[in-house]
This record gives C-alpha cells, sequence and structure tokens, in this order.
C-alpha cells in the first residue's frame, strides 16, 4: 500500500488554559455561534501536578511529568523505539491549577476554555519532507477528575523543533461541556495530552512538553453586544472555491463583518469585509473566495462596530482539494518502478533512507506515468518525491 508522507505544518506552543466567564443575566443572550470576548484576566497559573493516565490503544508513556508545572526547559518526554516505530502516547495531565487566587466574583459563569501548550518534538526529514515527527492525537479538558474526551481540540500538524507556544480552543470554547465557577476552581480541573508519533524505518522521534498554565477571562457584562448571528457556513464549490454564508438577527448600521481565514487555525488573516445591512436581514450575506487555500483551511467572522464589543463566530474548516493521487507499482520491485499520473512536467527524485540522492534514469510515457530504472540501486527501502509527495518503496 502506497502511502504518501504528507507535508505537515508545524504547531507549537505551552499549554495555558483560558476560561472566560460572565454575568449569567447576559450568558442567555449569546448565541452558540457568536460569542462576547471577555475581556477581564485573572492568572496565568502554573499546574500544580503533573501526572500520566491510562490511553486505551497507548503505546508510550511520558516520563519525568512534574517538569510541566514550570517553563525552565525540563521536559516532559517520550521517544519513539525500534521495536515500535509509531504510536500514540498514553495521557499526560495537568491539574491543581489553584484558581481560587484569582479572587473571581462567585457569580461569574464560565464561557470558555482556551489551551497553550509549550512543546517541540524532533523532526526528521528525507528529500525536504517530514519522514519522523510527532503529531497531536488527544487534548481534551478534565472536568471533576474526568477526561471530557467528546471534545478532542487536537490540531493536524507536526510540532514543531523549538520550545513554542501554541494555543488550542478559544475564551468562548466550552469543550463540549458546562461549568460552573466551582468545576474550574477545583483541584482537579485541568488538560490531558496525547501525542501521535509517526516514523519510518529507524528515524526516532521525540514529543517533549516544558509547560502547562491555565488563564481565565471573565466578563463584568457592562458592555453591549454589537450584532448576533443566526447562521454561519462555509462550503466548497466544484470550481474550487469557498463560499462563506451568514445571517444575523438584528442589524446595525455602523457594524461591520470581517472575514478571517486562517491555514492553521491560529493565525488568521482578514480576506474581506462587509458592512452590515438591514436588506440582508432576509437574504442573509455571503462572501466567495476565489483563491482559496489548498488542504484544509479555516474560516470564521470578526464583528466590530461602534461603542461595542467584538463577536468572533465559531471556527468552520473546509478541504479544497490540490494533491494529485499517485499509485507506484509494482512494490517491492526489482528492476523498474512506475509511478502513474505523475505526468511529463513532473519532478521526480529517488533517495536512500539515510536522505542520500540517488543516480536514477526515468522516462515518462504517453499515459502520464513515469518510469524509473532502479538498476543502480542495493536492495533496500528508498523514498520517491513526486512533486514534492514523498512515498516508500522497496528494492529487492
Amino acid at each position: 500500500m502506497n502511502t504518501p508522507v504528507a507535508n505537515i505544518l508545524n504547531l507549537t506552543g505551552k499549554i495555558r488554559l483560558c476560561i472566560c466567564v460572565i454575568s449569567s443575566c447576559f450568558f442567555l443572550l449569546i448565541p452558540s455561534f457568536a460569542y462576547e470576548q471577555c475581556d477581564s484576566i485573572a492568572g496565568p497559573y502554573d499546574a500544580g501536578t503533573g501526572a500520566t493516565q491510562t490511553l486505551s490503544g497507548g503505546a508510550y508513556t511520558f516520563s519525568s511529568t512534574s517538569n510541566v508545572t514550570s517553563s525552565d526547559n525540563q521536559f516532559a518526554s517520550v521517544t519513539a523505539t525500534v521495536v515500535l516505530l509509531s504510536g500514540v502516547t498514553n495521557y499526560i495531565t495537568a491539574t491543581n491549577f489553584n484558581f481560587n487566587a484569582a479572587g473571581i466574583n462567585p457569580a461569574s459563569t464560565v464561557c470558555g476554555i482556551e489551551v497553550d501548550v509549550q512543546k517541540k518534538g524532533s523532526v526528521l526529514t528525507v528529500l525536504g519532507v517530514p519522514t519522523a515527527f510527532i503529531t497531536d492525537n488527544v487534548v481534551s479538558i478534565i472536568k471533576n477528575n474526568t477526561i471530557i474526551t467528546a471534545a478532542n481540540r487536537a490540531q493536524s500538524g507536526n510540532w514543531a523543533t523549538s520550545d513554542t507556544w501554541y494555543s488550542y480552543g478559544s475564551t468562548t470554547d466550552a469543550w463540549g461541556t458546562t461549568w460552573t465557577l466551582a468545576d474550574v476552581l477545583s483541584s482537579d480541573f485541568g488538560v490531558a495530552i496525547s501525542a501521535r508519533l509517526t516514523s519510518i524505518a529507524t528515524l526516532l522521534p521525540t514529543a517533549s512538553i516544558d509547560n502547562i498554565r491555565i488563564k481565565i477571562y471573565y466578563d463584568n457584562g457592562s458592555s453591549l453586544l454589537p450584532l448576533q448571528l443566526t447562521s454561519f457556513d462555509v462550503q466548497a464549490n466544484e470550481n474550487r472555491s469557498a463560499v462563506v454564508r451568514w445571517s444575523s438577527a438584528t442589524t446595525n448600521r455602523n457594524a461591520l463583518f470581517i472575514v478571517e481565514r486562517s491555514a492553521d487555525g491560529i493565525s488568521w488573516v482578514a480576506v474581506d469585509s462587509i458592512a452590515a445591512n438591514e436588506k440582508a436581514l432576509t437574504n442573509g450575506y455571503q462572501y466567495t473566495d476565489k483563491a482559496p487555500l489548498q488542504g484544509e483551511s479555516y474560516y470564521r467572522l470578526r464583528i466590530v462596530s461602534n461603542g461595542a464589543k467584538e463577536l468572533i463566530s465559531e471556527i468552520k474548516a473546509i478541504y479544497i482539494s490540490g494533491i494529485v493521487s499517485h499509485r507506484l507499482y509494482p512494490n517491492p520491485a526489482s528492476e523498474y518502478i512506475i509511478v502513474s499520473n505523475a505526468g511529463a512536467s513532473s519532478i521526480v527524485r529517488v533517495a536512500d533512507i539515510s536522505g542520500r540522492m540517488c543516480n536514477v534514469s526515468s522516462q515518462a510515457a504517453a499515459d502520464g506515468s513515469i518510469k524509473i530504472n532502479l538498476s543502480n540501486l542495493v536492495n533496500g527501502t528508498y523514498f520517491v518525491s513526486v512533486n514534492h509527495v514523498v512515498y516508500s518503496f522497496i528494492k529487492k
């Protein structure tokens, strides 16, 4: 079976849990898909306890888990083994954040949680493409000493090689459950993380986590909301454009809808802005992105108006196909291997298991395939790159 080793975005970060609170009388006015930004902050607070917990199917276990309680370049870590090259880790958990020191008004209501992780992972590459790397498997909140597995905020992408911060969730993300202030003040409130270690051949990656922190955001309820969304959706068209549609129950001539796009759900870029108008109360609003990002990307709305707080919509993901699928055969091969759907202008390169380029000849066929001569290669495992997508094959 030929499986491409995809180029994976670097995701980094430190774990910080941001919890937004808002007075209960205003909370009921906010729809589930449009949220008020909380502007008061308590913390951040470091985790008081780092530990491990069994995950079904977990193959590796983090060591030195107490190192997640401070940012000091001392890591909780785990490394793949020669016996088991790829798999997922058991949970590493962080709890005991001492939120009681924040002095939050007891009448406040929790409205969202944001998690930041400071982490790094070794990434080994062949032909410029990662072949041994670390990705997220599970990032879930712990409530009342229970991991809320229904809300997994893991993101796609390989961990960066330097110790960096990365955020999960948002100031309005409740992570699939409801919250009381007592829930987050409890010492058993926290976060659970599982990583996925992927390795080809004997390249062994290491996952490292430095520190886990939590912030609490809360609102005193004195600010007005600009608008309330009633729908928000993103769809891909057959012409490979992305169509963003939304509607609101009210209007405000001073309000502005800003459409934002992201490749990773972290860094956002404004791609268009549309002024609110009364006619749209019937027909809604629409923006067409004629040049969307290839692969998976994310969209959201930022709503601003004079004298009111900004509103951030929920995030919608979309996938735009842009990578041609290839087939390698025969595999294993002895004299030659054929790459289907390559095209005469494709860039094809071959490297050995150490990443060293190999001297091979190739010939394009009328059906778009390319035949690669393997007579110069010794027996073993090799990688072939076709337009920057990497596959593995065996020469025998």
